[in-house]
C-alpha cells in the first residue's frame, strides 16, 4: 500500500485546475513546502510593489523638478542673450532658440558642455569688456585728480599728523584723494583699524 494520495484527475480543456485542487492532490509534506514557497513569493511581491510605488513617487518628484529646472534655465538663457548686442551674439553664435535646443533640450552631455562653454566664454568676454571700460574710466579720473592735487596733498603726510587725535566716522578720518602717495593712502587706511 502506498501512502501517497491519489493523483489528481487530469484537467479537461474546459476546466483549468485551481491552486487549491493542486495543493489538495499533494501529500502533506509537499503541500507545506509549496505553501511556504508561495508565502515567500507573496511577501517578495508585496515588497517589490511597495518599492515600485516609492520609486514611482520619487520619479514623479524628479520629473517635476526637471520641468521647473528647464523653465528656470530657459528664462536665464533668454535674459542673458537678450542683454547681448547683435555683434556679440553673432561672434559666439548664440540665440535663444539655439541655446534652448543645444542646452535645455539636449541629452548628450558632451554637446551640452560645449554649448555651456561657449556661453561662459561669451560671459567672460563681456565681463572683460566691462572691466576694461570701467578701469579706463577710473584711471582717467585718477589722472585728473592727480593733475590738480588738493592743497593738503602738497606736503606728503601733513594731513596724517592731524589725524592722530581725531575721532569720528571712518569717512571723516580717511579720504584717499587727500593722500599724496599710495603709501600715505595705505597708512591712513590701516590707522582706521587700530
Amino acid at each position: 500500500m502506498s501512502t501517497s494520495a491519489a493523483p489528481a484527475p487530469a484537467p479537461t480543456d474546459q476546466q483549468a485546475p485551481t491552486l487549491e485542487s493542486v495543493l489538495q492532490s499533494m501529500n502533506p509534506a509537499e503541500r507545506t513546502l509549496i505553501s511556504a514557497a508561495f508565502g515567500d513569493m507573496t511577501k517578495q511581491l508585496d515588497e517589490t510593489t511597495r518599492k515600485n510605488d516609492t520609486l514611482k513617487a520619487q520619479y514623479s518628484r524628479i520629473e517635476q523638478a526637471a520641468k521647473v529646472d528647464k523653465k528656470l534655465l530657459t528664462a536665464q538663457i533668454e535674459t542673458f542673450i537678450n542683454q547681448l548686442d547683435d555683434a556679440t551674439r553673432t561672434q559666439f553664435n548664440l540665440s535663444v532658440e539655439g541655446c534652448k535646443a543645444d542646452i535645455v533640450e539636449e541629452n548628450d552631455a558632451g554637446a551640452i558642455r560645449r554649448n555651456v562653454d561657449r556661453m561662459l566664454m561669451c560671459c567672460n568676454a563681456v565681463m572683460m569688456q566691462h572691466t576694461v571700460a570701467n578701469a579706463s574710466g577710473a584711471k582717467r579720473r585718477r589722472v585728473d585728480a592727480d593733475a590738480t592735487p588738493p592743497a593738503a596733498a602738497a606736503t606728503p603726510g601733513a594731513h596724517l599728523a592731524g589725524d592722530a587725535g581725531r575721532t569720528g566716522a571712518p569717512e571723516q578720518l580717511f579720504d584717499p584723494a587727500t593722500a599724496a602717495t599710495p603709501g600715505d593712502q595705505l597708512r591712513a587706511a590701516l590707522r582706521l583699524f587700530d
